[in-house]
Order: structure tokens, then C-alpha cells, then sequence
């Protein structure tokens, strides 16, 4: 793998490359220039977001992008036109089409200021919001901000870091469920 060659494709603020085989399996990333800095979203093959990191700076998505994935590898970028959205491999639960994006995807990313930390989705058709997260995305966010957790919670992670994971898990779940927003099933 490391003297593969990964290609990216650059649209306005949106560099996103093709699919790169991993340890994890299949992946394939999105580097995007906010108002503030740079966010960096890895995702699965079927659509499924396993981690998003912010960095607040004044570098180029390409630079943040090689550097996230292209240790001892050949980087090329090519300008494209139009960006080509994620695509989730999953029916809206509202209506049941299979037109769901990320979210991000359908705003002007150059604008944002503050990127949620939940990824979410919309459906195209009838514009109902839902979500996806994956246990490797919940363990990949607290690993990188573990800041954000009191004492306790630090305590719990330390002694048992998959009962950590579940009992964030349990509480998205929970938040989303008292919002009314679905939780789709990825195919794939």
C-alpha cells in the first residue's frame, strides 16, 4: 500500500478522494475549507461517516488531505467541475426513497462557521433529516475530544471503554429518538 497512488478530486472548497482499500476496509475521504479551518470526514463505502476531525486553520483542504492520508504515497488532485455528493447506500425511513446525502453536502460549506458534530442526513425528495453513526465513529470522536467529558465519564472510559462507547451510544440514540429523527440502515 504505501507506494499506491490516491487521486483526489477537487470542486470549490470540497477535495474528496476516490476509495482507498485500509485496514477497516474500504474508505474514502472528504477534506472541506469552512469559514474558520478545515474539516476532514472519512467515510465507508456505503455512505457511513466513521470520523470527522475540525482543525481550525488557514491551510488548503489539499495540504490537510495529503497529510491525513498519503503518508508515503503519491497524492494527485484534479479540478473537477461538479462535485459529486456521498452516496448513502440506504432508504429514507420518512418516505423511502433512496436519496439520501450528507447533509453538508447540499450547504455552502465556505459559510459554516460551526460543523455538527453528529453527521447528519437529508433526504432529496421529501426533506426529512436523519442520521447514521457508527460505534467506530462514537470511538473515534471521544478519542479525539476527550475534553469535552467530566470526571466521571473519564472514569467510566478508562475502566471500561466499550461500556464508555455504548452508554454515549444509548444517549444519541436517545437525543435523536426524542427529536423524532430516524435512524437509517446502511445496506451494504
Amino acid at each position: 500500500m504505501p507506494n499506491e497512488k490516491i487521486t483526489a478530486y477537487k470542486t470549490g472548497a470540497r477535495v474528496r478522494t476516490e476509495a482507498i482499500a485500509t485496514p477497516s476496509g474500504e474508505r474514502y475521504y472528504i477534506s472541506e475549507k469552512t469559514k474558520e479551518g478545515i474539516l476532514l470526514t472519512e467515510l465507508t463505502a456505503n455512505g457511513a461517516t466513521t470520523n470527522q476531525i475540525y482543525r481550525k486553520t488557514d491551510s488548503d483542504p489539499e495540504t490537510v488531505l495529503a497529510e491525513y492520508v498519503c503518508t508515503g504515497r503519491e497524492f494527485a488532485v484534479e479540478q473537477r467541475e461538479k462535485y459529486t455528493p456521498v452516496r448513502i447506500n440506504a432508504a429514507c425511513e420518512a418516505c423511502g426513497e433512496s436519496a439520501l446525502q450528507r447533509e453538508l453536502d447540499t450547504l455552502n460549506i465556505e459559510d459554516m462557521r460551526d460543523v455538527p458534530a453528529l453527521p447528519m442526513l437529508l433526504c432529496t425528495s421529501c426533506n426529512a433529516k436523519s442520521y447514521f453513526i457508527t460505534k467506530e465513529y462514537i470511538r473515534n470522536i471521544s478519542d479525539s475530544n476527550i475534553g469535552m467529558f467530566t470526571e466521571e465519564e473519564l472514569s467510566l472510559r478508562e475502566r471500561d471503554k466499550e461500556a464508555f462507547i455504548n452508554a454515549i451510544w444509548e444517549h444519541v440514540i436517545r437525543i435523536f429518538a426524542s427529536k423524532k429523527i430516524n435512524r437509517i440502515k446502511l445496506e451494504g
